[in-house]
């Protein structure tokens, strides 16, 4: 037996207050003399021991009386659900974790994961009574749901689940727990208990703990349901990339698509279509292996300039959501170049190299800029940086050009023989590139070796066109000199001269991004100027870093927060279109050179376009969460386990849960019996002592 008021026993003291009264009566003697008492003795006898047994039997009925009242204030519990007509339930706040992340939308021949968890919900809250004070929980990666402070207007509750809608955001459940938790502490009720509803899906709950009950002392039950099957059919789309290539308007890009089959069986002539600015371009099939990763590769030409964005989507099954996987992307039309240079010869080529009629279908403006003007010029108005100096790098500029790259601006550092290589390896080498410059080439002269390039990076969007070259067939120019350098571990090269040193690198600062050549255009040193492979490289080398990386596409998940950092834009008013074409008014932030958007979490995939006065400005994909596309599940008994401090009790989803909540509670009440008893005893003694009142009227 439990007590919920425990410290109301002390009450219970007053049950001694009869039996003081009685020792203190017996003190009490009265002495009246009589003349003659000899033929009284016999009745006084016989009347004595009456008095006492009466006396004795009032004691024990205002004591037990005394007892019955104070339990029945301190409300007395037991185990088991026993005696319900005489006690009352105990209170209870009762907590229902809904799992509504993307997983729960799987398909089942009986509803889907989440129409049978809403089922599940409805019928634990048509087993509680008014003494269960109910608040329902949905999550996902964040609390979605939250009916408010528990209650026990269960219609209402019942009306709240029917408006709930299954998520396309992972599941963390520590987030619904700690809201739980939070609950609980501030409840006064004898009884904590949280109901998990849920597939169980996934490495979300095969990694989950959660310590806090047991830190806090709480004693919570917890009940785990679990709406899953064992497996359903489910092959995803798990990615789309664009490797090695630049795409441009009007020109072959291909993209490698990764659809995964989770079934135990194979997946035969799946359809996979390439969907480009809302249009099907092209469609094949596709048969995968059990449990088994296929892979297709789409070759298209590349629509006009501007925003491109499209899918990959594959049939339906059972989890239509992974069906389809979105991208976007902005193929430009043209760029605007600062090169920061002396008014040289070596100006001269990259102007020329960069003209219209060598950059083919992308255009490039190229403004040179001299040194001091560089210092103050505006960088942020440019696409791409071209940084070509000798002697010292001016502090401003190098301030400005990091500034630059650290919003998502693109340098091109092309070096001099008289550079101070000092300098330039502190400013610019070392902290963008992982390089120290430690040797500048020597004065050419005829008994000067030559140098060849070779090991290029044919992974490279820079170099990527030559794979299929034999080594006799590459682009290839004669050096005389070279810088001499030290590369570190995590120095990204992407071509490298015959004697092993870096020629062409790849660095990066903040969101931009940079490239350096270590040797010069100057025509004493290599006859680079002379050859074709000087106007590809450089063309090839602005538009890489004036176009998005493909490569390492931003893989956007629903659910999480979305920031998105633009250049400076002249628009007044900014618009975000969701894939459903709704739009929400946005109020970026203003930094130099630079626009941002804080847009929250976006809870459905789709394309979302940032529209400034009208015009597109930004176009991007969020996908389905891939984590949510496993069929594998949790036992519920397992995930209980994770649940520290708590005691578990597995609710199987077919089982009626009234008989098994009712036994697993903390107990029956019993304050209405020992009120009874209470009562009964009164009454009795009432009548005792009443009774005993006429007896001695009679008999005198």
């Amino acid at each position: 037996m439990n007590f919920i008021n425990p410290f109301l026993l002390l009450f219970a003291a007053a049950a001694g207050i009869p039996l003081l009264l009685h020792l203190l009566n017996r003190q009490r003697v009265k002495i009246v003399e009589f003349s003659t008492v000899k033929y009284l003795l016999s009745l006084q006898k016989t009347r004595m021991r009456k008095v006492r047994i009466r006396q004795i039997l009032l004691l024990i009925l205002r004591t037990l009386a005394l007892l019955a009242i104070a339990f029945a204030f301190a409300r007395p519990t037991i185990k088991g659900g026993y005696l319900p007509s005489l006690g009352g339930k105990s209170t209870t706040t009762a907590i229902l974790l809904l799992d509504v992340s993307g997983s729960s939308m799987s398909e089942t021949n009986a509803g889907s994961f989440f129409e049978r968890s809403i089922e599940k919900a409805t019928q634990i809250i048509g087993s509680f009574t008014e003494k269960e004070r109910v608040e329902i929980i949905g999550f996902g990666s964040t609390i979605l749901y939250d009916s408010g402070e528990p209650t026990s207007d269960y219609e209402r509750l019942k009306a709240f689940l029917k408006s709930m809608q299954p998520s396309f955001t992972t599941a963390v459940p520590p987030v619904a727990f700690a809201r739980a938790l939070g609950v609980l502490k501030s409840s006064h009720d004898p009884n904590l208990e949280i109901y998990l509803i849920g597939d169980l899906q996934g490495q979300a709950w095969r990694n989950f703990e959660f310590e806090l009950f047991q830190t806090e002392h709480l004693d919570v039950k917890l009940f785990v349901t679990r709406v899953s099957r064992d497996a359903i059919d489910n092959v995803s789309v798990e990615q789309v990339k664009f490797p090695n290539q630049l795409i441009t308007a009007g020109r072959e890009f291909s993209s490698q698509c990764d659809i995964r089959n989770f079934k135990s069986e194979t997946s035969a002539d799946l359809l996979v279509s390439l969907d480009l600015n809302d249009k099907t371009v092209v469609q094949t099939d596709l048969t995968v292996a059990p449990v088994a990763t296929g892979k297709v590769t789409f070759t298209h030409n590349a629509p006009s300039t501007g925003f491109m964005y499209g899918s990959v989507s594959i049939d339906d099954d059972d989890l239509l959501a992974d069906n389809r996987f979105n991208f976007a992307m902005k193929i430009p039309s043209s760029s605007k170049v600062a090169l920061v240079s002396e008014d040289d010869q070596e100006a001269f080529y990259v102007q020329k190299a960069l003209s219209p009629s060598a950059g083919g279908n992308f255009t490039k403006q190229v403004d040179l800029i001299g040194t001091l003007q560089a210092s103050t010029a505006n960088l942020f108005s440019y696409n791409a940086v071209i940084v070509n100096l000798k002697g010292q790098m001016p502090a401003a500029l190098v301030s400005s050009l990091r500034s630059y790259l650290i919003s998502g601006g693109a340098v091109l550092f092309m070096m001099r023989p008289n550079v101070d290589t000092r300098d330039f390896s502190e400013k610019i080498a070392s902290p963008t590139f992982r390089l120290q410059v430690t040797e500048a080439p020597p004065t050419p002269t005829p008994q000067a070796g030559k140098y060849l390039l070779n090991k290029f990076d044919f992974d490279h969007p820079l170099f990527s066109p030559y794979k299929q070259f034999t080594a006799d067939k590459l682009p290839q120019a004669e050096f005389l000199g070279h810088f001499r350098t030290v590369e570190e571990a995590s120095t990204r090269v992407l071509a490298r001269f015959s004697d092993n040193m870096p020629a062409v690198l790849e660095g990066s600062v903040g969101k931009g991004k940079a490239l350096l050549y270590t040797f010069s255009l100057d025509n004493r040193f290599s006859d680079l100027v002379n050859r074709p492979f000087m106007v590809i490289l450089l063309n090839r080398s602005i538009e890489y870093l004036v176009s998005e990386p493909l490569n390492q596409r931003e893989n956007i998940a629903s659910g999480t927060e979305v920031t998105r950092e633009l250049s400076a834009q002249n628009a007044r008013q900014f618009v975000l279109v969701t894939p459903t074409n709704d739009t929400t008014l946005l109020s970026p932030a203003f930094r130099t050179g630079a626009v941002v958007f804080n847009l929250g979490r976006l809870q459905n995939p789709g394309i979302y376009k940032i529209v400034g006065d009208g015009t597109p400005i930004d176009v991007f994909a969020v996908n389905f969460p891939p984590e949510e596309s496993e069929t594998a599940y949790s036992d519920p008994a397992t995930v209980g386990k994770k649940v520290a401090g708590a005691r578990v009790i597995v609710l199987d989803y077919g089982a009626n849960p009234t008989s098994l909540i009712t036994s697993a509670r903390f107990g029956t009440e019993l304050w209405k019996l020992f009120l009874l008893l209470g009562f009964i005893f009164l009454m009795i003694e009432m009548a005792v002592a009443y009774g005993g009142k006429q007896t001695e009227v009679v008999s005198t």
